[in-house]
């Protein structure tokens, strides 16, 4: 009865000992519970700002790229690329032209000034000047040929370097002396208005006749007169060109025909062609319509070449009262092309086109400074890409089918990943479609294969996923506390189950003669001691 009482007594304290260690490591578990919850809630909201800050970073990174980085980069190469133009175009005044360094910095100056004044490019004044130097034209009258050329040009005669070209003809065959840059401009312009003539045609087509007409002393604004005329036919600038060359020529070099016909009128070649020097062509070409009288035999006897034949029928036909008043118009040209200039400087057109040339001039003062920097650069990377290249053909033939096989192999990954990653999708979506209707071993099928998808996104989004990473590294590290508390609460709670192990270690003596003391009561109670005692 003793030993019962003491097996008793050994429960009940062995039970209130583990219940109130089970009760404590209890509330320990939902301290911690409560601490990870708490910790875990902190590290989702801090989660959930690196998120947001990484969508907005994404965000302003790609507004900065749309919007600044790349229009940078492309004013940059825009800019380097009007310099090194501009820089080569002037660069062949000096290689080919022989002028010196100092004269061409000189022209540089007056081109870029005049860009922004005559709605012209710089580029395209610049290729001008190369005309007008060409020809022998130096100082300032080059930059009185080249604004006047400009001028014409934004009028609509043609571009700056074809009417540069005839300007300068036009100099060279009557001297400076006789007609300036902007009387032979004067003259362009007068003969457009004049008559039906394209403009670029005329500045292309004049210059062929000037040599023999200056020769003849025939004025550059009568040459200028007899393209407006012919033209007024339907006659273009360079038949024009070609048949009031044949009737100087034919005059000149009259042939022994030619001659013998002139003296049957009382007239000579030699005669027509004082004529011509000293009153002009208009007046020799009234004599021999007069002396001719409608007579095309006659006319053809003495201007043997068709060509020649046809614009002298053409200028003194039924034409020739028209042939007079523009002669007549032509005689005196000053002033028409800065008339001219000034209605075509009041158009939105030529405004557009100045404020284009200005901003082409500001490019290219900034590609100089860029060039000094960027060029260098690229003369590294071009010594490095041909250093490449001559360690790759010095390699044998199996390692550069090696290294080129690799190359194909880093090419198509992009593209293989994008497919695999369609691909996954595609399977993924029908795997999820059919999960629905699968028996349970259908759904860990469809698990498994989800799992497999993530995977593959994750592997296929490895590079942002591992940036992400990084970035929420850096957050937890922010939250360093509550992750601390976690810890030291894990290794308290840690230390409770060893000492409650502990406890029933020592325990164990007392329990199993608990046990025995249980068996023993059984089986006196089986054997009925109970009753026998209750009878007693």
């Amino acid at each position: 009865m003793a030993a019962s009482g003491g097996s008793i007594a050994i429960d009940v304290e062995v039970r209130d000992k583990a219940t109130q260690t089970i009760r404590r490591l209890r509330g320990q578990v939902k301290d911690f519970g409560r601490d990870t919850e708490k910790a875990m809630t902190k590290v989702q909201k801090a989660g959930k700002k690196l998120d947001a800050f990484g969508k907005s970073a994404m965000k302003v990174g790609r507004q900065m790229s749309m919007k600044v980085s790349l229009p940078l980069a492309g004013a940059g190469a825009a800019a380097f690329k009007m310099a090194s133009d501009f820089e080569a175009s002037m660069t062949q005044i000096q290689s080919l032209v022989g002028l010196s360094a100092e004269s061409v910095k000189g022209f540089e100056q007056d081109v870029l000034s005049l860009a922004g004044e005559t709605a012209r490019a710089p580029k395209e004044l610049a290729d001008a000047m190369f005309f007008v130097t060409s020809a022998g034209i130096r100082g300032s009258a080059a930059t009185e040929v080249l604004a006047a050329s400009a001028k014409a040009a934004a009028v609509g005669l043609g571009d700056t370097a074809t009417i540069a070209d005839l300007a300068t003809s036009a100099l060279n065959a009557y001297g400076s002396d006789v007609i300036s840059a902007t009387e032979a401009t004067d003259v362009m312009v007068a003969a457009v208005r004049e008559g039906k003539l394209q403009a670029d045609e005329l500045a292309g087509s004049m210059g062929r006749v000037l040599p023999v007409a200056a020769g003849m002393g025939v004025g550059f604004n009568e040459v200028g007169a007899a393209f407006a005329s012919m033209s007024r036919t339907g006659t273009n600038a360079n038949e024009a060109a070609t048949q009031l060359r044949q009737i100087m020529v034919s005059l000149l070099k009259p042939t022994k025909q030619a001659e013998e016909a002139l003296g049957t009128m009382g007239l000579s070649s030699e005669g027509l062609r004082t004529q011509m020097r000293e009153k002009g062509l208009l007046s020799t070409l009234q004599t021999l319509s007069t002396e001719f009288d409608g007579n095309a035999d006659a006319a053809a006897s003495v201007f043997g070449n068709v060509r020649a034949l046809v614009g002298v029928m053409d200028l003194m036909g039924a034409n020739a009262a028209t042939t007079a008043t523009i002669f007549g118009s032509m005689a005196d040209t000053t002033g028409t092309l800065e008339k001219s200039f000034g209605i075509a400087a009041q158009t939105t057109q030529f405004k557009l086109n100045a404020a284009i040339s200005e901003f082409k001039t500001s490019m290219i003062a900034v590609g100089k400074e860029i060039i000094p920097v960027v060029l260098p650069m690229i003369q590294k990377l071009a010594a490095f890409i041909g250093g490449v290249v001559k360690a790759f053909s010095n390699l044998s033939g199996p390692m550069k089918a090696a290294i080129v096989v690799m190359g194909v192999m880093v090419t198509l990954a992009g593209p293989l990943a994008i497919g695999i990653g369609m691909v996954s999708a595609a399977f993924a979506t029908a795997t999820i479609s059919a999960a629905a209707v699968l028996v349970p071993l259908g759904l860990a099928v469809a698990a498994f294969t989800a799992v497999a998808f993530v995977i593959g996104k994750f592997m296929s989004s490895n590079k942002e996923a591992k940036e992400r990473q990084e970035l929420l590294n850096d957050q937890l590290k922010a939250a360093e506390d509550p992750l601390t508390m976690v810890a030291d609460r894990t290794a308290e709670l840690t230390a409770e189950y060893e000492k409650l192990n502990g406890q029933y270690k020592e325990m164990t003596p007392e329990i199993d003669e608990f046990n025995g003391s249980n068996v023993l009561l059984a089986e006196l109670l089986d054997r009925k001691v109970a009753r026998a005692f209750k009878k007693v």
